[in-house]
């Protein structure tokens, strides 16, 4: 392919760009094209059973798609002045394309394998459509400039024969299969954009051709994969008012930006500090720091008295000894909570069988539960704010967090480090494709 051509053809800012800025981007993209798939093929040799699922791609095809268009996985850029300006620096190809993290190597590697663990948990019957054309068009760029296709998209309806339950309608949702190295517990700020500028583009694309559907519920959930155990969890992105059509605006607005100026998006002013204070704060800053030192050295000492101290004691709480009066303490044990090596041999030696808890994934369940119709309401044992979606919703209406809340301050040692001794090479940590082999059915 040309890519030069393709990007004079196929964008409004290839009516513009300098050629030599051209050229100069796309030694750059093939040269991380390159880069990624090697890595990509390296980790595929260590793990063959990953050529069934992994689908190649153009990607200096996918990179200029990336950089010159606003798409779902750069949401996050629209919520700020300062994303807006970085986003603006990649439509007029004034950043140079990046190299993948292992994120999204692992999830280029195994994201057909999540997906199709996702949708024998959401759709195990057959019966809950997957809609790939209605992703097909969201992947066009229906308003120049904006491209979100997420990587599968449902419409899910009440069963026949069940009484529909208060709060359980027919609905769209949204999947996006992620592979962190752990998996997320609360969804990142930049996947609760992503997902929202999907649900815009799902809206958009609905009032345009399907406007009985325009105003559905959209649900949206992160397909999580966990390689190691050969399973898939689901986190519910909860829906911040405003955000949707907020990213929707500010996408549309910055391209027109780009393409009518030619120019940079302007870069709000930058608060200025005080100066008069400075040397106080910096004063303060420096006693912190001296009291970090002297506490992490007395937790160092604290730790080594407790060693020596269990090591005198013993393991036996009823042997210990009751400390003299004038001593002002007395001894308690506390027992570890999880299960160790000692604990688990114990077991096996005394023929007692492992007893386990189970941990449920309390979103894929709920997800089940409305699939078939099951009320959830009589589930719910407490309501409590959720402070990350509120923020967000105040900020989409640009009130500056300070208006509300009081930030506390974290102090980073930035110090230089003395010199440490030379020590034994760690082992490195696994890259992408070096996880165990997942238990997996045949690609269907």
């Amino acid at each position: 392919m040309d890519y030069a051509q393709y990007i004079r053809q196929n964008f409004p800012q290839g009516a513009f760009l300098p050629d030599e800025r051209i050229r100069t981007f796309l030694d750059y993209a093939k040269a991380s094209a390159a880069e990624e798939q090697a890595r990509i093929s390296g980790a595929i040799q260590r793990q063959p059973w990953l050529s069934q699922w992994y689908n190649p791609r153009d990607d200096i095809r996918f990179q200029i798609d990336h950089m010159l268009r606003i798409t779902g996985s750069q949401a996050i850029s629209l919520t700020s002045e300062q994303g807006m300006w970085e986003k603006s620096r990649q439509m007029l190809l004034l950043e140079a394309p990046g190299t993948g993290s292992d994120d999204t190597v692992r999830g280029t590697l195994y994201e057909s394998w999540i997906l199709a663990q996702a949708d024998q948990m959401i759709n195990p019957h057959g019966k809950t459509p997957a809609l790939p054309n209605i992703i097909e068009l969201m992947g066009k760029p229906s308003i120049p400039g904006l491209s979100a296709a997420p990587d599968n998209l449902y419409w899910v309806s009440t069963p026949q024969g069940v009484r529909t339950p208060q709060g359980a309608h027919d609905h769209f949702l949204i999947v996006d299969a992620k592979c962190p190295r752990e998996a997320h517990t609360s969804p990142p700020d930049a996947y609760v954009a992503q997902l929202h500028f999907y649900e815009a583009a799902l809206r958009h694309l609905m009032r345009e051709n399907y406007p009985q559907w325009a105003d559905a519920p959209v649900r949206k959930i992160l397909a999580q994969g966990d390689v190691l155990r050969g399973r898939v969890s689901f986190l519910e992105i909860p829906t911040v008012p405003g955000m949707s059509e907020t990213l929707w605006n500010n996408a549309q607005v910055l391209h027109q930006h780009v393409c009518q100026t030619k120019d940079l998006w302007p870069m709000p002013p930058q608060p200025v500090f005080d100066a008069t204070k400075l040397p106080e704060v910096e004063r303060m800053a420096r006693q912190l720091l001296e009291i970090v030192d002297r506490k992490d050295a007395f937790e160092t000492e604290e730790t080594g008295l407790r060693n020596t101290l269990q090591s005198l004691l013993g393991d036996d709480p009823q042997q210990w000894p009751k400390l003299a009066r004038d001593v002002g303490g007395m001894f308690r044990p506390y027992w570890p909570r999880t299960a160790d090596e000692r604990l688990l041999a114990a077991l096996r030696e005394n023929g007692v069988c492992i007893p386990e808890k189970l941990v449920y994934d309390v979103d894929g369940m709920v997800q089940a539960l409305r699939n078939a119709g099951v009320p959830v309401d009589p589930f719910i044992k407490d309501r409590q704010v959720d402070v990350s979606t509120a923020v967000k919703a105040l900020e989409v209406l640009d009130i500056p967090r300070s208006d509300f809340q009081s930030p506390g301050i974290t102090l980073l040692d930035k110090r230089p480090k003395p010199a440490a001794p030379a020590q034994p090479a760690a082992p490195a940590q696994p890259e992408a494709g070096a996880e165990a082999t997942p238990t997996i059915g045949p690609r269907p």
